[in-house]
């Protein structure tokens, strides 16, 4: 049985990367089936998941705060 994880993450930095983070979860939302699945960022971001990173686990509720962007993730170990 899994352990499941509900967080709300606010993620800051420059504001160049937090709009382009933005983005990319925002079009992956729009194109891909199951969009926000965890996973596809990190696919976006690496070409492929790494063998033994475990990536179980859909965002909502996405929003640019302006200098940062927060949402809400569910996930299982």
């Amino acid at each position: 049985m899994a352990n499941y994880c509900d967080s709300t993450y606010r993620i800051t930095g420059e504001a160049s990367e937090i709009n382009a983070l933005y983005e990319l979860m925002t079009r992956l939302e729009k194109e891909k089936e199951n969009g926000n699945w965890v996973g596809h960022i990190v696919e976006a971001l690496n070409e492929k998941i790494p063998e033994g990173l475990y990536v179980r686990g859909w965002w909502d509720d996405l929003e640019n705060e302006g200098d940062c962007i927060s949402f809400h993730l569910e996930s299982a170990w």
